[in-house]
């Protein structure tokens, strides 16, 4: 049982090995949260980047879409600052593509990064799914944040590279 721990009981070993308890159970109360949240089905109605993992992956890859996923993870720094500009791409072209995060933090998450060699480069990563291949292409890597509208003169060319191939391949989105 859990309760109420009084400081002369955190003192001793009985509240300590409680006070481990508890966290032990918030521990999972937090990843089964996480896990119900990140194998929600994928849809072009989420506000936001999609949680993928190897849970919902095989989703991004029978999409009919063109998919941007960003490998990282929330103790990183570079990702820390690479955050925003994720964010200010999906403001720009999340109706042109979709949008997901690989939290590689997650166990599942870091299997999906192993799965697509994707370590190796560093995080954050970015890659591009918009061909018929099970490996996305590299879109970003490094340490060195670049600017907002290098990404995003660098993502409109991709795009009208992926227009030009709409019948070979996945098809960016089209607006309802």
């Amino acid at each position: 049982r859990l309760g109420v721990l009084t400081g002369t009981q955190l003192r001793s070993k009985q509240g300590t090995r409680q006070l481990a308890r508890v966290a032990h159970a918030m521990r999972n109360s937090l990843a089964s949260l996480l896990c119900l949240l990140s194998t929600a089905t994928l849809s072009a109605a989420a506000s936001g980047p999609v949680a993928v993992t190897t849970e919902n992956f095989k989703d991004v890859l029978s999409s009919r879409e063109a998919w941007l996923l960003e490998y990282m993870s929330p103790r990183c720094g570079t990702c820390k600052e690479m955050a925003p500009l994720y964010e200010q791409l999906y403001s720009k072209f999340g109706d042109q593509l979709n949008f997901g995060v690989v939290n590689i933090d997650d166990q599942k998450g870091m299997q999906l990064a192993r799965d697509q060699n994707v370590l190796s480069e560093g995080i954050p990563y970015i890659q591009l799914f918009g061909d018929t291949s099970d490996h996305g292409s590299a879109f970003f890597s490094g340490w060195e944040v670049p600017s907002f509208a290098e990404l995003e003169s660098k993502l409109t060319r991709a795009l009208s590279q992926f227009e030009a191939k709409t019948n070979q391949g996945k098809a960016l989105k089209r607006p309802s």
